[in-house]
C-alpha cells in the first residue's frame, strides 16, 4: 500500500497557478473552497447555454409560421381559380391534359377533349391546374402571351 503526501495544498481545477485559499468567515483560516464555502455555479455559453438554444427554437418557429402563410396563400388562390372557372375556357388539368370546359357543375367540369369529334370527359374541379385562355366576352381580358403558340406562316 502506498500513500502520497503533499506538503501543499491540493490544487483546484481551472486556476491559473493550481491553488488558491480564500479566508474563511470564521477566525480567518484558509481553504480550498474557491467560494468560500458557497457551492460553485457552472460557467456561461457552452452549446446548450448562451441563448444558442433560444435562437434555435424561435428559427425553428419562425420558419412553420412562414411556411403555413405559404400554404393558406396558395389555398385561397387555388379556390378563387376555382370559383371563376366558367363554360369555354380553356384549361390545363394536373395530368397536363388541355381542354375547353363544357359544363361546370358544383364540384366537377365536363371537358371537350377533341373538338373536332366532341369528345368529352367528367373531371373533379380540383383537377384543373390553371386557365390557359378565358372564354370570349369575359370581363377580364385574354392573356397576352397565349399558352398554344400559332405556328409562322412562311411565304411562298
Amino acid at each position: 500500500m502506498m500513500i502520497l503526501l503533499q506538503d501543499a495544498q491540493p490544487t483546484i481545477p481551472g486556476m491559473p497557478d493550481g491553488t488558491q485559499t480564500v479566508p474563511a468567515a470564521e477566525g480567518g483560516a484558509t481553504t480550498g473552497d474557491p467560494a468560500g464555502g458557497q457551492p460553485q455555479q457552472p460557467a456561461p455559453g457552452g452549446f446548450l447555454g448562451g441563448g444558442f438554444f433560444f435562437i434555435l427554437i424561435a428559427m425553428m418557429i419562425l420558419m412553420i409560421f412562414l411556411s403555413g402563410g405559404a400554404q393558406r396563400k396558395e389555398k385561397k388562390r387555388k379556390a378563387a381559380l376555382l370559383a371563376s372557372i366558367k363554360k369555354h375556357d380553356r384549361v390545363q388539368m394536373i395530368g397536363g391534359l388541355i381542354a375547353t370546359i363544357s359544363e361546370v357543375r358544383d364540384d366537377e367540369v365536363v371537358l371537350i377533349i377533341d373538338e373536332q369529334t366532341k369528345t368529352k370527359a367528367r373531371y373533379s374541379k380540383a383537377a384543373v391546374q390553371q386557365v390557359l385562355r378565358e372564354a370570349p366576352g369575359s370581363t377580364d381580358e385574354i392573356e397576352e402571351h397565349p399558352a398554344e403558340p400559332q405556328l409562322a406562316t412562311q411565304p411562298s
